[in-house]
């Protein structure tokens, strides 16, 4: 079976504790699927226990992956148009809800929901009006980082760049037009 690694849990054998941040060799769920649908389908409902800073979980905790985020949009379209050109999701199927938005997907996984601003009158914001916190940034995994840079750069669009100190990783950050700052993490790219 092909091997892959996964960043956020050792290899489980039926008895092991799994751990966060420890990269090990293990079978992939699905060859052609990417690491986030190889973790979501087959190793993190395996999962009996994790350390989490540095406090023990058991598999009872209610959450066992990132599923999507929102964004409220100023304009629908310009802000998918962001997200399929420069980010590289796809508009996929989403729901018949009464009001506008589009379900951005990654592989098979709408991981970007987008609604306009003040349209969505559902119970769900009615409770909670105003701000939903303090929201820092939206992570993605990037690839090419000369490419995405050019791409970029070709459409003025703004972006500051970070190397991860001890680490082959390089970080791209740009916002999207909506003002959520993304920030896309390049692997194997070694600091200068």
């Amino acid at each position: 079976m092909p091997k892959g690694h996964c960043e956020y849990f050792s290899h489980w054998d039926g008895k092991t504790p799994c751990y966060p941040g420890k990269i090990t060799e293990r079978p992939l769920a699905s060859p052609g699927a990417s690491p986030l649908e190889n973790f979501a389908r087959d190793i993190a409902p395996r999962c009996q226990s994790a350390t989490i800073a540095g406090q023990q979980r058991d598999r009872a905790m209610a959450v066992d992956m990132l599923e999507h985020f929102t964004v409220r949009c100023a304009s629908l379209e310009r802000t998918r148009d962001f997200y399929s050109k420069f980010i590289g999701l796809r508009v996929g199927p989403r729901p018949p809800f009464d009001f506008a938005g589009y379900w951005l997907y990654l592989g098979e996984q709408p991981v970007v929901h987008l609604v306009l601003e003040g349209e969505r009158t559902d119970s769900r914001i009615r409770d909670g009006a105003g701000s939903t916190g303090a929201l820092d940034h939206i992570a993605f995994r990037g690839q090419d980082l000369d490419g995405t840079r050019a791409l970029l750069r070709a459409n003025a669009i703004a972006f500051t760049e970070a190397a991860v100190p001890g680490k082959d990783l390089h970080q791209i950050f740009v916002r999207d037009p909506d003002g959520v700052l993304i920030e896309l993490n390049i692997r194997g790219i070694k600091p200068v």
